[in-house]
């Protein structure tokens, strides 16, 4: 295995040639941001899967041991897996971090692997093998073991979705679904033909990328280990640590932010793609509009004056998918205001 020396700034810190001469049928996208004392474990389990895959190991500028745990356990790596290990030249965020090394992949599938998750050894092989049988799936993701810090499974078969979604299905939920971005394996293009992914969270937006291009699917099985721990982004933005009033905005400013930017992405997707079909389109800028609306209602709930709840829930009442929860945030107005 092959080793190169760079700048600290640099974004290569080490590549190598797999031993086999079998090509990779998938590029392994392995992030991380201060996960020292799970990356190890994320890694060995990368380099445990069944076919042999392109492994791209990049730190998002996390200022810990990281790097330097990864280049001492790959340093005598031989197996059948190409290895690459790099970072950031600078901290991005995770939706910026995966459209910087989206292009940087040799195939046409990326399997995205959080620093902080175990993956299952057939995970790749499985999500691959999905991906060739069904050409129209843009992404297929699954269901997960929730795991907690010891790698204990404290909820099976978690976050699963139903086995197709398409841009129908996700416009008569009755709510904002998704399938869990970790979990997720991607093709390349829906990345590289479409704008760069903004916004602070990843799953939603790639879905609906997904979903303007093609399907998304989701397998039954689980297979990931989904790490659950107070880091969790989406214990950020679905800020539960406490129940009172700060937190309960918080959680609201949060949630109709990431809402704001998921559906900006999809509007630039389409905007970008005149060439697709009208109404995947049509059925796209629907998709941003209730992204919106679900945002704007949110942000109402936090107006005192209630006058100002009544066109944001009126715009829910009138949007398929969010009716039942425009309604109830309606009964509200029913009860008395807490002084």
């Amino acid at each position: 295995m092959a080793t190169t020396t760079t700048a600290s700034i640099q974004p290569s810190l080490f590549e190598g040639v797999a031993v086999a001469d079998a090509p990779p049928v998938a590029t392994i996208l392995l992030v991380c941001y201060r996960m020292q004392d799970t990356i190890l474990e994320a890694l060995d389990s990368a380099l445990a899967q069944t076919v042999p895959c392109e492994i791209i190991v990049s730190d998002d500028s996390s200022g810990d041991e990281s790097l330097q745990r990864i280049a001492a356990r790959v340093r005598d790596y031989r197996g059948p897996h190409r290895l690459r290990v790099r970072s950031t030249a600078r901290n991005l965020g995770l939706c910026a971090h995966l459209t910087e090394l989206a292009p940087m992949a040799s195939t046409g599938i990326l399997v995205f692997l959080a620093g902080d998750d175990v993956a299952y050894p057939h995970r790749a092989e499985r999500l691959v093998a999905h991906l060739a049988k069904h050409p129209q799936a843009m992404i297929v993701g699954s269901s997960v073991n929730d795991i907690n810090a010891r790698g204990e499974v404290i909820k099976p078969c978690n976050r699963g979705q139903k086995p197709v979604l398409t841009q129908r299905d996700l416009r008569r939920a009755g709510h904002l679904i998704t399938v869990l971005g970790a979990s997720m394996a991607v093709r390349k293009e829906v990345f590289t033909t479409l704008p760069p992914l903004q916004g602070r969270v990843e799953d939603n937006a790639l879905q609906l990328r997904a979903v303007l291009l093609g399907e998304c699917h989701c397998l039954p099985e689980p297979l990931l280990g989904y790490r659950r721990h107070e880091g969790n982004l989406g214990n950020w933005v679905f800020d539960r640590s406490a129940d009172d009033g700060a937190t309960w905005r918080r959680r609201q400013q949060r949630v109709a932010a990431m809402y704001h930017e998921i559906a900006d992405d999809q509007d630039r997707c389409i905007d970008a793609r005149p060439d697709l079909p009208a109404e995947r389109r049509e059925q796209g800028r629907g998709l941003a509009r209730m992204y919106r609306v679900e945002a704007r209602m949110r942000e109402a709930l936090l107006e005192p004056d209630r006058r100002r709840w009544l066109a944001p829930l009126w715009d829910g009442l009138r949007t398929p998918g969010l009716r039942r929860k425009a309604f109830e945030r309606a009964l509200k107005l029913l009860l008395p205001q807490k002084k």
